[in-house]
């Protein structure tokens, strides 16, 4: 039977338990799902190396409800219990936004993980959404995390670790903060993956930089993120941070930007710091789409630009 007959099948019979008490845990409604599932994504071509599950029957088999981000899902137990799961072990950028670019080797736009977030979501709700997988959990991670999410690696049906899967294709990173049974593996195929340019990394630059940057603009939290890439602190008084529109930002008089320092420059007000400054706007000045950022020193030489 095709994967489209078996979706149809598998829509009727959750619209007939729903009728019959199915979220009162009917044992026998969801074996009819179960059922109906079997054999989904087998034909799904993929195969991640050095991952051995242990066997199936042994797992949580779970139906997953909602793809919430490329690392994260919900599901549904057969008791009729829905949890959160963070995919263990891997961290794919977000695609609601906000990405710290400097966990990420090689990337420096947020804009670039931004976009690789949303790439990475619509993946997981691709090879997941309304579909049954397992939950193999950690003995070294534990079965929950700090939020009270369940971790876990979720094995498709054809018996492939997803979590190893999304490394592999360049969707997530290996998540370094915190062991797991299966890191040393993920860090090897990130390293492969980067190797590959696959992916995110296919985005990724390793060339050495240079002077004054402007490593990248997140417009969504609006600010723009500047390093001084010098052996040598640079005294900014008089350099000017400028758009394609004409707004113009002036560095205040005295602010030193040490020799390998970033310093972030925010378009609303605040109080002003070593590691932040403020341009006390108050309208947006990104553009979520496009835009572009130019930097100049005191002489009004250009010294970067910056353009998404």
């Amino acid at each position: 039977m095709g994967t489209g007959k078996k979706v149809l099948i598998v829509l009727l019979l959750m619209a007939c338990s729903y009728g019959a008490g199915f979220l009162t845990a009917s044992d026998v409604a969801w074996q009819d799902v179960r059922s109906a599932f079997d054999g989904l994504g087998d034909d799904i071509d993929h195969e991640t190396p050095f991952i051995s599950n242990p066997p199936l029957d042994s797992l949580d088999r779970v139906y997953v409800e909602e793809v919430v981000d490329g690392d994260t899902i919900d599901v549904r137990f057969p008791s009729q219990k829905s949890e959160r799961v963070r995919l263990l072990g891997i961290d794919t950028p977000e695609s609601y936004g906000d990405n710290d670019p400097s966990k990420w080797l090689g990337i420096d736009d947020a804009i670039v993980l931004d976009s690789w977030g949303i790439k990475a979501k619509e993946f997981t709700t691709q090879e997941l959404a309304h579909s049954c997988v397992y939950l193999q959990y950690d003995p070294v991670a534990g079965e929950r995390g700090y939020y009270g999410r369940l971790l876990a690696y979720v094995i498709l049906e054809n018996e492939t670790n997803f979590n190893a899967l999304l490394i592999e294709e360049g969707y997530a990173r290996a998540y370094t903060s915190a062991e797991c049974e299966y890191l040393e593996t993920f860090v090897a195929l990130e390293e492969e993956a980067q190797d590959k340019g696959k992916g995110v990394w296919s985005d990724a630059s390793y060339a050495a930089k240079e002077g004054v940057q402007i490593d990248t603009i997140n417009p969504y939290e609006e600010y723009v993120v500047i390093t001084n890439y010098t052996d040598d602190p640079i005294e900014m008084a008089g350099w000017t941070l400028e758009d394609k529109a004409g707004y113009v930002y002036s560095f205040p008089t005295g602010f030193v930007l040490e020799a390998g320092k970033t310093v972030r420059v925010h378009t609303f007000a605040g109080e002003d710091t070593e590691t932040s400054l403020y341009w006390s706007n108050t309208e947006n000045i990104w553009n979520n789409s496009s835009d572009e950022a130019y930097l100049y020193d005191k002489a009004h030489s250009r010294v970067d630009e910056f353009i998404y």
